[in-house]
Parts: C-alpha cells; structure tokens; sequence
C-alpha cells in the first residue's frame, strides 16, 4: 500500500540564491547538468526534478503551451497517459503555469509528474519537470518545487535569466489556521450506529487535492463501504455512530454505490446540486484496502498532520497552515496540538502534557473508529484507519496522520 501523497508544497524555507553563471545545488541533493538542463535527485531516489534550458519560441497561451509539451513529454519519456483518474489538473499559481498529470512507466509503475513553466519579461520560457512516486516523496517535493519557485522569483524580478545575488530575499508569507465549515454528519447514541457486521471495509482511492502554498498534490480519500452495495465517502464520526437516515437526507451527495468485480472497483457517486454523477471505474493500483484497529489497540508514538492552501508555493504571499501533532503512550493516553504555525509532542511527552486539560487524556480504539475522552470532560468520536500494516500512516477522519521523524 503506497501512503498518503498528502505531501506539502510550499516555500516554507528559506529562499536559495543563484549566482550569475549556474543554478545552485539542493544541499544534500545530486544535481548534473548535460545541455544546459540540470537534474536533481534527492537521497532516496525517489523523485526527479529537472530544469531545462530556456525555450525562445513565441507563447501566448502558456497553460496550452505546457499541456501539448506534457502530451509529447510523456510518450517521450516511456510513460502512458496521462491517466483519466485522478484527472490531470491545470492550475495557475500567481504567473507560473502547472499542469499536474499521473501516468505507468513501462514496468506499470505510477508515478505523479508536475509541469511547470513561466515567462521572463523578455517572453523566454523557464519550465521544469518534477516526477515522484506518489505517497514516498517526504519533503522532497516541497523542496523541489519551492527550489524552482525561488529561480522564477529571480529571474522574473530581474529581467533577465541571470539573476544575482543582491536581488536575492526571503519571503515570509502570513500563517493562520486553515477553517472548515462543512456542518457535522447526523449521529446516534455512541455506538448505536451502522453496525460493524453491515461493513464490507474502508477502500482508500487516489485523488488531487491542494496543500499549503497552492500547490496540487495526491491524496487517498477514505470510502466506507457497505455489504448491502452502498457507499459513505470521506467518514468524519465514527460510523458506528452515523444516523445513516438523517445522513442520507441531510448529505445525499456523501452517499452512493460500488461494486467489486475482481480489482476493479466501479462506483457512482451521490447527486451533486440534483445532477447525478458519472460511474467511475477504480483501477487496481488507485485504490486499496485500509486496515481496522484492533479492539482497545495501543500505540506508542507521535504523529504529524499538516494541511493548507494559499498561492507561496510559486512566490505568492497567501498561506493558510493547520499543523497537528498527536502523541500516543502505550498506558492509554494522547497529547493533542492544532495550531497554526506547526509544533511537535515527541513519544516522550512528559507527565504534565499528559494531564493538560484541554489537550490531552485517553483514548481507545475500536476497528474504525478513535474515541478521545479529554481530561476536560468531552469526547469526541471519529472515524479511523491504517493506511498499511506497518502502521506508520493513518486516518482520522479524512486527514492523514504520518509517524513523526523524531520517532522513527
């Protein structure tokens, strides 16, 4: 099972400087140049970042411009597709074109490539290719493309592709809490619910989303699936708590069917605004299995959570961040942080964290869902799953939680 390519792009570190005569190493990073085009491969090898030589061709429309280059690109390359699902998705971020597609090498491996390109006041062309695996990327990507966001600012702020290093800066863009306003899903009493015996399992699918910066990148979203062919998406509460009447009155667009037919899931969405949605077929390789937690199951480890949005991924300056921090002990007990700006509980939280109030106190688990029961007095029910048996990655409601560095 790949994990989660809930990875973040934006440039939330400082700005690298490029002299006058070459593009600056990634520290840490591999970088050659043939031609004029310069390829960067990070320690684990498990993406590839390449800027190519200035294009002079005349352009007037630079997103078409670098979706027929990705067509030719990809063949060129060894790949097919791109692929129907997940859709490509083309996005301007303030000047720079991006064109986000997933595509199989010839081995039928899936990988995720982001196109990118921007004009110089004299109407040359910069574009680069960034390739990754989804879900093992790390910070690789954030790295890659907050490096190319960096060269556009210094070679669009100084008119020319030589930028020196006394235009150099770097951007410190405002951080505030990201807000979710979508009402909560109808519940029943505790456990009064869909009952566990109704479940055929929880399939996670590969879809895009946005992260912190604006950049585009791969999610799984969870699906409740039931025995009786019917379908919940992305599960907040715990579904042994969901009052799937009301549910089905108040949220129609959060219901819908699949049906198994060997590795192909084909499933048809709930109405969107009374329009109904078109079957989908889910491949073998865009979507797996997520696995229960084991009745009153224990973890003891930290697990970090970072979601956004905003436009600095490419030099913006909007940057909206909600970073969470969860840690576990084997006694039974968590210490949770959301802020805005991002903290870290390492596995070894102290006594005091522990017995916080309004930030920590037990929990329990129980096959899909997480009950935490603060020492403030309230609880909170959602659903939960593993994204794989190694139990580094996993879900509470539809946000992904890795297993911290610090406790790896």
């Amino acid at each position: 099972m790949k994990y989660p390519g809930f990875v973040i792009i934006g440039l939330l570190f400082p700005v690298l400087l490029f002299s006058q005569t070459s593009i600056t190493p990634i520290p840490g990073w591999n970088m050659k140049e043939i031609g004029g085009q310069y390829k960067f491969t990070p320690p684990d090898g498990n993406l590839e970042y390449d800027i190519m030589p200035l294009k002079t061709e005349p352009v007037n429309d630079l997103m078409e411009w670098i979706k027929v280059f990705s067509v030719k690109d990809l063949p060129a390359s060894g790949y097919s597709g791109p692929l129907v699902s997940p859709a490509p998705i083309a996005k301007y971020i303030q000047s720079a074109a991006t064109y986000t597609v997933m595509a199989t090498d010839q081995q039928n491996k899936k990988w995720g490539l982001i196109y990118i390109a921007y004009k110089l006041p004299n109407n040359a062309i910069r574009y680069a290719k960034v390739k990754w695996s989804p879900g093992t990327q790390g910070t690789s990507l954030k790295i890659a493309t907050g490096h190319f966001a960096a060269l556009m600012k210094q070679e669009t702020q100084s008119g020319t592709a030589k930028a020196t290093v006394s235009d150099a800066g770097t951007q410190r863009p405002a951080t505030t809490k990201s807000t979710n306003s979508r009402p909560a899903s109808p519940t029943t009493a505790p456990g009064k619910g869909i009952p566990k015996s109704d479940i055929a399992g929880l399939a996670l699918h590969s879809e895009t989303g946005i992260g912190v910066g604006g950049m585009v990148l791969i999610v799984w979203r969870p699906y409740l699936l039931l025995k009786d062919g019917t379908m919940y998406q992305n599960p907040d509460i715990s579904p042994y708590d969901l009052n799937v009447a009301k549910s089905k009155q108040q949220e129609p667009e959060k219901w819908g069917t699949w049906k198994l037919d060997g590795k192909i899931i084909t499933v048809k969405r709930g109405s969107k605004n009374g329009v109904q949605e078109k079957p989908e077929e889910w491949k073998n390789g865009w979507w797996d299995w997520a696995m229960p937690a084991f009745s009153n199951e224990k973890l003891n480890a930290s697990y970090n959570s970072l979601t956004g949005g905003g436009n600095t991924a490419m030099g913006g300056g909007t940057m909206t961040v909600s970073s969470t921090d969860i840690t576990f002990n084997n006694n039974g007990q968590f210490t949770y942080e959301s802020t805005g700006g991002g903290s870290f509980n390492g596995p070894g939280a102290n006594v005091t964290a522990y017995s916080s109030k309004n930030k920590a106190g037990t929990y329990k688990l129980d096959g899909y869902s997480i009950e935490l029961n603060y020492n403030n007095g309230n609880t909170t029910r959602q659903s939960f799953y593993f994204f794989s048996s190694d139990k580094k990655v996993f879900g509470i409601a539809s946000r992904a939680y890795t297993l911290s560095e610090k406790t790896k």
